[in-house]
Formats: C-alpha cells, sequence, structure tokens
C-alpha cells in the first residue's frame, strides 16, 4: 500500500461527527486521512472522546474511498445545524445525517427522553 500524501481537513463549523465504534460511541474532533493510490481504502485517524467516560482515542481504520468523499462534502457543506453519524462495523460503513435543531425539537418529549443517535 503505498502511501501518497496526508490530508487534513477541518471547519469550525463542521465540528459535528459522531461514531460508532467497536460497541462504543465517540464525539470526533478531527480526521486524518492517508490518501493511497490504486487501492479501494485509505487510512484514516479519527481523533475522539469516548461518549461514557470522556476518554480521548486515535481510531486508526481503513476507510473505503466513497466515505472519504463523504468526509470531504460533510467538511465543506459548512453547517453548523448537521450532524454527520457514521457507524463502523468491522469493515462496514454506515453514515447519516440528522439535525441538530431538530433533535433538541423532540428532545423533552415523553418518548424521546435521552438523544443518543
Amino acid at each position: 500500500m503505498e502511501l501518497t500524501e496526508k490530508v487534513e481537513t477541518r471547519s469550525d463549523n463542521a465540528h459535528q461527527l459522531i461514531l460508532s465504534y467497536d460497541g462504543a460511541l465517540f464525539y470526533v474532533s478531527a480526521v486524518r486521512v492517508h490518501l493511497c493510490n490504486g487501492d479501494a481504502k485509505h487510512k484514516a485517524i479519527f481523533c475522539a472522546k469516548e461518549v461514557n467516560n470522556g476518554s480521548s482515542k486515535d481510531l486508526a481504520m481503513e476507510i473505503p474511498k466513497n466515505l472519504y468523499e463523504v468526509l470531504l462534502k460533510y467538511v465543506h457543506l459548512n453547517n453548523p445545524d448537521l450532524i454527520l453519524v457514521l457507524e463502523a462495523d468491522g469493515g462496514e460503513f454506515k453514515w447519516s445525517f440528522t439535525s441538530e435543531t431538530w433533535l433538541r425539537q423532540y428532545l423533552n418529549r415523553d418518548n424521546f427522553r435521552r438523544y443518543v443517535v
């Protein structure tokens, strides 16, 4: 696997990324991606804090190129209300977007007592 360049993209407004990984939930503050030419996957490091105990971790994993494109598009949207929810299960990734405003709107209703994405 040849590493051709290191890319780090940051945006002060696109900071809400929630990651479900290895049975735990994390808030992600930064993602570093090493682009790999010719391979179907890139190497990524998610700088995250575990929701339950607040411990900081750097989670290293290989991500498919299409997920890298989703991360880039998310940053470029520059929407502080938009939350990217990413579920990593083995080598499989699922992702979705949700609105923080919409979630908070239902936070105090009886059937939405706690909001964990």
